[in-house]
């Protein structure tokens, strides 16, 4: 029988860890799956605290990355993830995960919203970001998770476009993360910013995460 608890359990250690690194309210927050989770050094990455900082050098972001969460594991950790730093703002990544969990591109976009709605409701005026979906290595046409994704990516615009506090962050215009020629194209990633598993960003593609973010929250920093 499935057991929500036992489900959530697992988790709890990335919750606990995220917590352990400080507190400091009035940060950007950066929610997502296991591409924040690994921008760490637990995974032998730098930690994303220290490649993003404000512009006069002072640390600017929290990663409470939760390694295989979805929005909905997200929206459980809210309070302790979100809510007690009191952000100024957010920065959310996370599916992947929901497209292999089952979700549709609709289930998606209802739950980012729902989160996006608590953060605005605890912090009026959070900027909130999100980004579309990263290119995955060896990624075919075929694959039902790119249909998916190119649902995803639109009802994520229209929704940005209804709200002015959210900013869609374009890792899909970012010509680095492709092969040469092939912005855009899912299917033509570059393989050597991948780990073997070509799921996961060694430190080659997290140095261009953190000109990307920084670049994209060059207002905040």
């Amino acid at each position: 029988m499935y057991d929500v608890h036992t489900y959530l359990k697992q988790f709890e250690k990335d919750v606990c860890y995220a917590e352990s690194k400080g507190f400091e309210t009035g940060r950007i927050v950066f929610v997502g799956n296991s591409g924040f989770n690994n921008w760490d050094p637990r995974a032998g990455n730098k930690p994303m605290e220290e490649q993003i900082l404000n512009k006069d050098g002072t640390p600017a972001v929290w990663n409470h990355g939760i390694g295989g969460s979805t929005t909905e594991d997200q929206l459980y950790y809210y309070d302790r993830l979100i809510k007690k730093y009191q952000p100024r703002g957010l920065v959310l990544l996370s599916h992947a995960n929901n497209i292999s969990y089952g979700y549709y591109a609709n289930d998606m976009i209802t739950l980012l919203a729902r989160l996006c709605a608590y953060a605005r409701t605890d912090m009026p005026g959070i900027k909130i970001y999100v980004c579309d979906v990263r290119p995955l290595w060896a990624t075919k046409d075929s694959d039902p998770w790119l249909s998916c994704v190119k649902q995803y990516n639109q009802l994520l615009d229209e929704y940005a476009a209804r709200h002015d506090d959210v900013t869609v962050l374009k890792i899909s215009e970012d010509p680095r993360f492709f092969e040469d020629g092939c912005v855009g194209d899912y299917t033509k990633p570059r393989f050597d910013i991948f780990v073997d598993d070509l799921v996961h960003l060694n430190q080659a593609g997290y140095d261009i995460f953190a000109d990307f973010f920084t670049k994209g929250l060059d207002e905040l920093l």
